[in-house]
């Protein structure tokens, strides 16, 4: 016999779990309800509109979905405000920063912000202009960047990451403009309570962040130069 009643949990983030005051919600729903039922109950509920809530991403079990999905018994869902570049300050944000800057890359700040009593691990991955590639000398990267999205999807893979793993807080810098060689281009710090989440931590955001991250790299030898990568799809 079928369920008629499924138990689902919510997580709240950022601005929605300051407005309504709660980080996790567990509730009842009907067989058949998808989450644009979450969305109305939580707008009845706590008072928070609905044009509002459908800016909101949302993931199931770590993944992101559309409003017509379909909940089924245990799922986990993460509501997860949009996060835009610009003007936004992500210094208000309590476990996520992101940053791009033309300046050169402090990694104390970046600790600071991670580092905490409660946390067994601590990892920073820096990513540094090299001098040989492709068997040529570089002299010099250039990288150029859609500002608004590329702060959007690093925060969006910090939050995926933080979904998959026990990681407490993270934060990222990527430069943008000229980086010579031997210069940092960008840093990563995590904190974590176990070294083996943030490894795996680090290595997921550096490969989606290749992948979907509007970033673009041109390589100057002394020879020439060369955009590097392809276009995010």
């Amino acid at each position: 016999m079928k369920k008629n009643k499924y138990s689902i949990t919510i997580l709240l983030f950022a601005g929605i779990r300051e407005k309504i005051k709660k980080d996790t919600l567990f509730w009842t729903v009907a067989r058949g309800d998808a989450i644009n039922d979450v969305i109305d109950r939580i707008s009845i509920t706590f008072n928070v509109s609905r044009t509002l809530l459908e800016s909101y991403m949302y993931a199931v079990n770590g993944e992101y979905v559309d409003l017509n999905q379909l909940l089924i018994d245990g799922d986990e869902i993460a509501v997860i405000p949009p996060v835009s570049g610009g003007s936004f300050d992500y210094s208000d944000n309590d476990f996520i920063r992101v940053k791009i800057t033309e300046d050169k890359i402090d990694e104390q700040e970046l600790l600071r912000f991670v580092k905490s009593e409660e946390d067994g691990a601590v990892l920073t991955f820096s990513g540094v202009t090299r001098s040989i590639n492709k068997g040529k000398e570089v002299r010099k990267l250039e990288y150029q960047v859609y500002g608004p999205m590329a702060e959007r999807k690093m925060c969006e893979i910090l939050i995926e990451a933080r979904l998959k793993w026990d990681v407490s807080r993270c934060f990222v810098v990527h430069r943008v403009g000229t980086v010579l060689v031997g210069e940092t281009s960008m840093v990563l710090c995590l904190a974590s309570k176990h070294r083996s989440e943030a490894f795996l931590a680090a290595q997921y955001f550096v490969e989606r962040l290749k992948k979907i991250v509007p970033i673009w790299k041109k390589e100057f030898y002394l020879d020439g130069e060369e955009w590097i990568g392809e276009t995010p799809q």
